[in-house]
């Protein structure tokens, strides 16, 4: 039963996201989306919740009421003990954040830890302690690499969900620009390095506002030609490139950070959008610019919810 609901929730979500994409796109401008599917049930593991009366619980839409959680079918196994059994003491939020492949566990919450109660292996940190300067991380390892990631860096909620993401990237950039790496890689909201650390480059530029993320970057690509630059796109004086890709938070690159890509003179970008009417309006900016959407593939990682996660091939003039 539940496979036939997520085929029909996942039929849903690429529908509206084509409906969305038409209505801002030429006519004929929009290839056909590919679906890359993943599993429906306990894959997440980052889960950010509410706290109240020291249990982790969730709240409604629009509603500020938090209530406690029995069992959590999204969440990771090592994510779902934590939010179901442990308790938060004098906290009123709490982000649980594990690495499925390492089996570490770090519980960041505010406004502090006091009266905390977790099992030992995990990374307890308040709010306050990061304020004050103390650092708190956990490690991934997928793609065959080793990722520090911090409280307060973004990394994706499933790290299978990451994985299909740099699969299709690093298939598009092979497709497009042929076998052997990039000369030169920009990646544009690069988080802890995701993109640079895993497509093949002679030098890979890494842009990325938040100090912690760059930090974390800093160890992940500490093997490669890589320059980290601590700024958000919009801000970043545009250099040469071969290849941009840009991973965006939900709002989008925006008019200012598509311009800025487009002053690279790469002939190919390849954009990942969180939010398909953020996605649909970074696009028409693109076609505007001269580039055509070459490819299209929506990553399937946010079952039960109306998200999505599109990635985007664009291809400078004819």
């Amino acid at each position: 039963m539940m496979d036939v609901e997520a085929s029909l929730q996942r039929v849903t979500r690429v529908e509206s996201l084509a409906s969305v994409l038409d209505r801002r796109l030429p006519e004929g401008a929009r290839p056909e989306i590919r679906i890359v599917e993943l599993p429906v049930e306990g894959f997440r593991t980052t889960v950010k919740a509410g706290v109240v009366g020291g249990q982790a619980g969730f709240r409604g839409a629009r509603s500020t009421a938090v209530t406690p959680v029995e069992e959590c079918v999204i969440a990771h196994p090592l994510v779902e003990e934590l939010l179901v059994h442990g308790f938060y003491g004098e906290a009123t939020d709490v982000m649980i954040r594990v690495g499925a492949a390492t089996g570490e566990r770090m519980a960041h919450v505010s406004p502090s830890a006091t009266g905390v109660v977790l099992p030992e292996d995990v990374r307890i940190i308040g709010e306050d302690e990061l304020a004050a300067g103390r650092r708190s991380w956990i490690f991934e390892e997928l793609a065959g690499r080793r990722w520090r990631i911090s409280a307060h860096s973004f990394f994706q909620t499933r790290p299978d969900g990451a994985l299909a993401l740099v699969d299709v990237v690093r298939a598009e950039v092979r497709r497009v620009v042929g076998d052997g790496p990039v000369g030169r890689l920009v990646d544009a909201c690069a988080g802890v390095g995701l993109f640079a650390g895993t497509i093949p480059s002679e030098h890979v530029t890494a842009i990325e506002w938040s100090r912690s993320a760059c930090a974390d970057a800093r160890v992940n690509l500490a093997d490669r030609e890589a320059k980290i630059v601590g700024s958000a796109i919009d801000r970043w004086r545009p250099t040469p490139a071969d290849v941009v890709i840009a991973d965006p938070s939900r709002p989008g690159l925006g008019r200012s950070g598509v311009e800025i890509i487009t002053r690279t003179n790469a002939p190919v970008v390849i954009l990942i959008s969180c939010d398909s009417a953020a996605g649909a309006r970074d696009l028409q900016r693109f076609v505007e610019a001269g580039y055509r959407i070459d490819a299209m593939s929506m990553v399937d990682m946010f079952p039960h919810t109306a998200r999505i996660e599109l990635v985007s091939t664009l291809v400078r003039g004819n």
